[in-house]
């Protein structure tokens, strides 16, 4: 999987190094990372403007740069990080798709900007330098921070739905984002709807499919995986094959014979990864990852596809994360009652309450339910509060750096601000949050393939946006619209499935059994040392961990890659490419 990284200084050419190259069109230098979308409607709109139709997506992003400048995001979909230089106007842009699946780096000051993806390859060249403390406090809160900060305090990242222009030694930031100001789309009825739907993922997974080379889908044996793969394999993708992670001993995850019902309706070759002989916390990092990321204790699971992605010349890797949020599927929330309030409907909420109640496993009176999902999230979306994730006390964090990072605080503010409803910011939260742990895929160079996530493509997301809450939601369900869009599609008992187990007994038992994972974790532990975790909680929390009990699995996760990252870090040796590149160059010369 492809990166790039150029450093830009005032008043010298560009010094580029990049693998495969910066591409010139138009009078510009453009470098690529990930694919873009919607191409003919780029090319047409060449045409429309008189020029003759792009050859390339660098002539696509070359012309979109032309036309529009910084706004190129909210004209460009995809699943791309993109940077496109113009030397006649000594102006460098720097853009990404609006959800920042694919991420994209830059360290600004006056004497240049060094940029690219991933990550570790602009701090090879910058260097390590301080950390930046507010990006491990929102790490070590909650296991993702959703601003521009990285753990390195000369390191920025783009915001989703930000583009950077960086001119003459300043940089200029660029609200591009589109997803708030969807309109409501009004059909004539469900199936109307559906058909939308459909219409909309064929396009999406089409999109995402390579131009050349080599593609597999990934099939967990869930309905979002199963949904890419059989559009997939209904477009006639050629050589499109099958991967799956298989837990043969872990039986809450065995999702076996599910992925045998998809492949038995659209049989394609099917390569199966045994999960449970590289469970988490098994085997140790071999490679520098650049920030804490779930990647860390899945090294070994990460390693063997990998490895097998390399043996079959695998260029593209399909998935379908992203579906639970898009969506509404999981557990839904049933925000909608807020903007019923909102709105004066009082009788309408409290009966749709009634209903969502009766429906739900968990019975709850309506009276919580508007309480819990009307009146209180009004206020929290008034003041641009997260509506549905609430803080965690850290009872291994060190009471005094729990006070002055003030833990309690962090996440608060809505990673998705400007919803016009609470249901959209509802929506677009969740949306957030998937969007940020698939962009984890790009966090490394060392993946093994390009992944790509279709059910994030933004024309997708804007039609689910688009319908109203009625069609979204169902009291006892999850996810009607999809369901209804892959009738024929989807095998049918995948259809009416309902729930999916998660690998959480292989996350327990790997930790059990990871006996060198525990003795990095709680000997000497780095996160103790800066003060950041009291030594005696955290090692009791390790142990707990190793038995299933935990406040929460995504809290003690985050610190247990935080430790694994910062001990990571104290071995890493930077190999800075653009260096290398000018030796190159002099030597030539």
């Amino acid at each position: 999987m492809s990166g790039f990284v150029a450093r830009l200084t005032p008043g010298e050419p560009p010094r580029l190094a990049a693998d495969p190259g910066a591409v010139e069109a138009e009078g510009c230098l453009v470098l690529l990372r990930g694919y873009l979308g919607e191409r003919a409607a780029l090319d047409a709109e060449a045409r429309r403007r008189g020029h003759r139709a792009p050859a390339s997506d660098a002539e696509r992003l070359a012309l979109a740069f032309r036309w529009w400048g910084a706004d190129l995001p909210r004209h460009v979909a995809g699943e791309y990080a993109a940077a496109v230089y113009d030397p006649a106007g000594r102006a460098l842009l720097l853009a990404h798709d609006e959800l920042g699946v694919a991420p994209l780096f830059y360290a600004a000051g006056p004497d240049g900007v060094t940029f690219g993806t991933p990550l570790e390859d602009v701090v090879a060249e910058t260097g390590v330098g301080a950390l930046d403390e507010e990006f491990v406090a929102d790490y070590f809160a909650q296991g993702q921070h959703f601003g521009e900060r990285t753990p390195y305090a000369a390191v920025r990242r783009l915001r989703p739905g930000e583009s950077v222009v960086w001119r003459d030694g300043r940089v200029s930031r660029h609200d591009v984002r589109t997803l708030n100001g969807v309109r409501t789309l009004r059909c004539r009825d469900e199936r109307e709807y559906a058909e939308r739907l459909r219409g909309r993922l064929e396009e999406a997974v089409a999109a995402a499919l390579p131009e050349r080379g080599r593609a597999w889908c990934e099939l967990s044996g869930g309905l979002d995986s199963s949904t890419v793969l059989s559009i997939a394999a209904r477009l006639g993708a050629p050589g499109l094959e099958a991967v799956s992670m298989v837990y043969p001993r872990s039986h809450t995850a065995d999702e076996r014979k599910w992925i045998r019902a998809v492949l038995d309706e659209h049989p394609v070759p099917w390569h199966p990864v045994d999960a449970d002989a590289v469970r988490p916390f098994t085997e140790m990092p071999a490679v520098f990852f650049a920030e804490p990321n779930a990647w860390l204790p899945s090294c070994g699971l990460a390693r063997t596809c990998r490895e097998l992605f390399g043996h079959h010349g695998v260029d593209v890797v399909l998935t379908g994360q992203g579906g639970d949020a898009v969506f509404h599927g999981d557990v839904p929330r049933p925000y909608f009652l807020a903007d019923l309030l909102r709105r004066g409907r009082a009788a309408e909420a409290w009966r749709r309450a009634r209903e969502w109640g009766a429906a739900s496993d968990e019975r709850r009176p309506p009276v919580y339910l508007l309480h819990r999902f009307g009146l209180r999230p009004v206020l929290r979306h008034l003041r641009g509060r997260a509506l549905d994730t609430p803080p965690v006390a850290i009872s291994w964090a060190d009471p005094r750096y729990a006070a002055a990072a003030g833990l309690g605080a962090r996440g608060r503010t809505s990673p998705a601000p400007g919803g016009r409803t609470v249901e959209a910011a509802y929506h677009m939260e969740r949306i957030a949050h998937n969007a940020a742990a698939a962009a984890v895929h790009f966090a490394h160079a060392s993946a093994g393939a390009e992944y790509r996530h279709p059910l994030f493509h933004r024309p997708l997301v804007e039609l689910m946006l688009s319908i109203p809450w009625e069609h979204k939601y169902r009291s006892g369900g999850d996810r009607p619209l999809q369901r209804l869009a892959m009738e024929g599609v989807v095998p049918r008992r995948t259809l009416r499935r309902r729930g999916k187990q998660g690998p959480d007994q292989a996350v327990q038992e790997g930790l059990e059994s990871g006996d060198a994972w525990i003795a990095m974790l709680t000997d000497r532990p780095r996160i103790v040392e800066r003060g950041y975790a009291a030594a005696g909680p955290w090692r009791e929390a390790v142990q707990q961990a190793r038995f299933g009990r935990t406040i929460g699995v995504r809290h003690f996760m985050a610190s247990a890659n935080l430790e694994a990252w910062l001990q990571g870090l104290e071995r890493f040796s930077p190999r800075p490419r653009l260096a290398a590149s000018r030796s190159a160059d002099a030597a030539a010369a």
